[in-house]
């Protein structure tokens, strides 16, 4: 019965320093499987299924492709119309800014001026709530009386 135990003690450990290794490379793995061309071996059927090789692991990351992010340079002249827009109304969010844009006859679609808004680290200047004023007392106010707006 201890020689079970201790049997399955060691099965355990095994597979738990497998599972940490293989967490701390996977990312190495699926880059180079991708670089390989192994993707297509490792879903296909091949002598190692996906199953086997991320055990403990998200599957989902040898199958995505990596995305691409960043800009081109067809995305330049927007993005100075949007800085030059930036520039003079620094209140405007994505949305005013896509306003501007089709007032000026550039066609763009508000998902595209977001994401380039992002890329080039800037949004519109508003207010903020400050809800951490609510807990003194200092800041509240008792609630508007109604009897001197009555005839």
């Amino acid at each position: 019965m201890e020689e079970k135990e201790a049997n399955y003690q060691q099965i355990i450990g095994q597979m738990t320093y497998e599972i940490d290794w293989l967490k701390k490379i996977w990312s190495q793995i699926a880059r180079w499987a991708q670089e390989k061309g192994w993707s297509s071996r490792i879903t296909g059927r091949s002598a190692w299924p996906a199953r086997h090789i991320c055990s403990g692991v998200n599957r989902t990351s040898i199958y995505r492709k990596p995305s691409v992010s960043g800009w081109t340079e067809m995305d330049l002249p927007d993005m100075r119309l949007i800085d030059e827009i930036y520039t003079a109304k620094p209140f405007y969010g994505y949305r005013l800014i896509t306003r501007e844009m089709h007032n000026r006859g550039r066609s763009i679609n508000r998902k595209r001026v977001r994401r380039l808004m992002r890329i080039m680290g800037i949004k519109g200047i508003s207010p903020w709530s400050n809800l951490s004023k609510r807990l003194h007392a200092q800041y509240v106010r008792p609630p508007l009386s109604f009897e001197g707006s009555r005839n």
